[in-house]
């Protein structure tokens, strides 16, 4: 049972440090929802500062603006659906190693109960010998020692 303490501890090891990578992995995609939102939120101040504006090249460099805004939109959600797919496979992976110490967990319980049962057999086999040996002592003595 020893051997199957140390796999436990090894396994809630490897899940902890599973779980800690998905959280990992959730608050990249956190921060990258976080410059999505900074990001649009810009686009709407220069674009009312733009339309505000009574200089002519205020909506050319608006439209840079934009342009550039844009590529790095799209770079945010490229990069956010590349997270959100190690966040698939960081939870498949916190799965299997939940169901596997559970395996080892549940091995473990059941040798626990075989060997209380083992025991409490053990107990009541001594505890009938001590009884029997106490009936035979009695019924052995002669009628005037009783």
């Amino acid at each position: 049972m020893a051997g199957l303490a140390g796999i436990i501890r090894l396994r809630r090891f490897q899940l902890d440090e599973k779980r800690q990578a998905l959280a990992g992995w959730h608050r990249f995609a956190d921060e990258l929802r976080a410059d999505r939102a900074r990001l649009e939120q810009s686009i709407a101040d220069e674009q009312k500062a733009a339309l505000d504006s009574v200089d002519p090249s205020s909506t050319l460099s608006f439209g840079t603006f934009v342009r550039a805004a844009l590529d790095r939109r799209k770079r945010i959600d490229d990069s956010l659906a590349k997270v959100e797919a190690e966040i698939e496979v960081a939870t498949e992976e916190v799965r299997d190693a939940y169901v596997d110490l559970k395996r080892f967990e549940q091995t473990e319980a059941q040798r626990r109960t075989r060997e209380g049962m083992r025991r409490a057999r053990a107990e009541t086999a001594q505890l009938d010998e001590i009884g029997l040996e106490g009936y035979r002592r009695r019924t052995s003595q002669p009628e005037a020692a009783r």
